[in-house]
């Protein structure tokens, strides 16, 4: 059963492999494609960047709340 396991990895794995490989050998578009692509591409990084902040803020209130009711008991 377990090599059945790591045989089903290794095959997901060498596919998803020739997947990015396809992907990256195609061509990468027009001057203006690539254009609204590093627009979207910006524009994507800002948005995880806030969401990581606003996260690590949650996580801190919620760590520290935890924390203290914990320090109560």
């Amino acid at each position: 059963m377990l090599t059945f396991v790591f045989a089903t990895c290794l095959a997901a794995l060498l596919v998803a492999a020739y997947f990015a490989w396809d992907v990256l050998k195609t061509d990468k578009g027009t001057p203006e494609m690539q254009k609204i692509a590093a627009a979207i591409h910006t524009g994507a990084l800002a948005f995880l960047n806030r969401q990581n902040r606003t996260i690590s803020i949650l996580f801190l209130i919620t760590g520290g709340g935890i924390f203290s009711l914990y320090a109560l008991l």
